[in-house]
């Protein structure tokens, strides 16, 4: 049960790192999944790769790094002996 890996107070947060390296795979997997169906379906359907196709397989191929750059840290992470989780700001 999530309640159980998460908590929510006024001031603070509470996170399972090993929720968060599930979550991480998940992302890879989902994204490596995406990226093997749009070429699977440019391989089957189109001769030529169009510029929005290769838009799109870019998009896929970044949601893969970052997926996979994520579960490679936080992984990582698991040897060290403190963790330390910042806020970043969102790009504008």
């Amino acid at each position: 049960m999530l309640n159980d890996k998460y908590d929510l107070c006024s001031d603070t947060v509470t996170l399972d790192y090993l929720e968060l390296i599930k979550t991480a795979k998940v992302a890879v997997r989902y994204s490596l999944e995406a990226l093997n169906q749009r070429m699977k379906k440019w391989y089957d359907i189109k001769p030529k790769l169009t510029n929005l196709d290769a838009e799109w397989l870019l998009n896929d191929a970044q949601a893969l790094a970052t997926a996979t750059t994520a579960l490679h840290y936080l992984t990582e992470g698991l040897s060290r002996e403190e963790i330390i989780v910042v806020r970043a700001t969102e790009k504008e």
